[in-house]
């Protein structure tokens, strides 16, 4: 009895599948492809949807048509040389010329120099925000600073007609000066002195204006002792001569100390006795009795000596 041989029944489904997607791809309907292999477009559909097994002239035309790579479907355990897409790929190189593959190289190339164009672009784009911004920023400072400068300026109109500048001076520039005046005035309104209680009177309350309490308290203690009537008992005259002025402008309230002369005179002598002293300086509201628009804080006598006497 003869033996049947043991046979494997290939599955075609997978091929026609691969055959109906390369058919797709191609944009060939099932009556076109039919037309060009001499089948009907049902005989198509079966070798397509359920893998019926064509004829091996119609398998050889379908796989060399689409250019299907049938070694991955028969030997699915072995890695293809060349599957179905780089067998696809492959043939439609092959079928460009020499020089559309070198135009194609060179579009490639254009691609990526547009690439690299765009990123150039962007980084200038960049580097002219920031300039911009640089500039604007600029801008805007000069412009406050113009501002603040024309704060400082008057302008005034001459007969309705003409414009004159006129530069006003800065404040803050003077303030040394009109601390030294402050102090200076200051001393020299509560330490002169003469034989009339009216004259006395008036100093001390001018000078009171330009001070705190602390130079009030050294004026109540003076005039509790009798220093005053006797100022006046005695016929006697005082004078101040400042000599120098320390003010240190670095830290606010500002310190001030005083080195002055004291001149006074009796009927008999002349006495010359030595000053310091020192005090702090506050801003305040300027005035008729304050031009400076300072205050005297914290006064303070910490020397008071003779120097010399001399008869007359």
């Amino acid at each position: 009895m003869r033996k049947k041989k043991d046979t494997h029944s290939f599955d075609f489904r997978p091929l026609g599948l691969a055959i109906r997607e390369a058919r797709e791809k191609a944009g060939l309907s099932r009556n076109d492809l039919g037309d060009k292999v001499f089948y009907g477009e049902r005989h198509i559909a079966d070798i397509e949807n359920i893998g019926k097994h064509p004829s091996f002239q119609l398998f050889h035309d379908l796989v060399t048509m689409f250019n299907i790579s049938v070694d991955e479907y028969f030997y699915p355990a072995k890695n293809v040389e060349k599957n179905t897409a780089r067998r696809q790929i492959d043939s439609s190189l092959d079928l460009l010329s020499d020089n559309k593959l070198k135009n194609g190289n060179m579009e490639f190339k254009s691609l990526k120099n547009i690439e690299t164009s765009f990123r150039q672009i962007r980084l200038f784009t960049l580097v002219f925000a920031c300039l911009c911004a640089v500039v604007t920023g600029f801008a805007l400072w000069k412009s406050y600073s113009f501002a603040e400068a024309q704060r400082h300026k008057i302008y005034v109109l001459d007969n309705g007609k003409s414009l004159m500048l006129a530069l006003s001076q800065d404040v803050r520039q003077n303030r040394p000066v009109e601390a030294r005046e402050h102090v200076r005035r200051f001393h020299e309104l509560f330490f002169t002195l003469s034989p009339d209680k009216s004259a006395i009177e008036g100093n001390i309350k001018r000078s009171l204006l330009l001070a705190d309490k602390s130079a009030f308290n050294y004026y109540k203690d003076l005039s509790e002792k009798g220093y005053y009537n006797r100022i006046i008992s005695g016929n006697i005259n005082q004078m101040i001569e400042i000599d120098s002025l320390r003010c240190d402008f670095d830290k606010y309230p500002y310190s001030v100390r005083t080195f002055a002369r004291q001149i006074i005179l009796r009927e008999s002598s002349v006495t010359e006795r030595s000053l310091v002293t020192r005090c702090r300086l506050l801003d305040a509201v300027r005035s008729d009795n304050n031009p400076q628009g300072f205050i005297i804080e914290g006064f303070e006598i910490t020397e008071n000596k003779d120097l010399q006497t001399l008869k007359r």
